[in-house]
């Protein structure tokens, strides 16, 4: 009998606000989400994922914080919480990948853990000399 297992080696993912008990642009957020479950097929319960992040609200009831929902394959969701940060007060730096990315690439149009283009990207412009760092 087959594993019931993950068939995808990623998740889905959305970073959001949470301020003051309120998710910003929850729906916007969540209906990109089902988008992308929808398009790599990964199993969605609208309901699941507005419970869960109605819990990290309720915990979170005040103060400014970060919201990285993870969607497994099997619809399970992970929700991390970090203090959202501090706006330095300084100007952005941007640096653009030299090389134009492949628009049919499938893990340019939603948000997943796949970042290998992204890094791939960003090491290639350090070894140009171009001071790049996560965010």
């Amino acid at each position: 009998m087959p594993s019931a297992g993950p068939r995808h080696d990623f998740s889905l993912l959305e970073t959001m606000r949470l301020e003051d008990g309120r998710v910003v642009r929850q729906e916007e957020h969540l209906a990109r989400m089902a988008a992308a479950a929808r398009a790599h097929e990964f199993a969605w319960d609208q309901g699941r994922m507005t419970g869960a992040l109605a819990g990290v609200a309720a915990a979170q009831p005040t103060g400014r914080w970060r919201i990285r929902l993870l969607l497994a394959d099997t619809g399970e969701p992970t929700i991390e919480c970090s203090a959202f940060p501090e706006a330095s007060g300084r100007p952005w730096r941007v640096a653009l990948a030299a090389d134009p990315v492949d628009a049919a690439e499938p893990f340019l149009r939603f948000k997943t853990t796949q970042r290998q283009i992204y890094d791939a990207a960003r090491l290639a412009r350090r070894l140009e000399g171009v001071r790049v760092r996560p965010i």
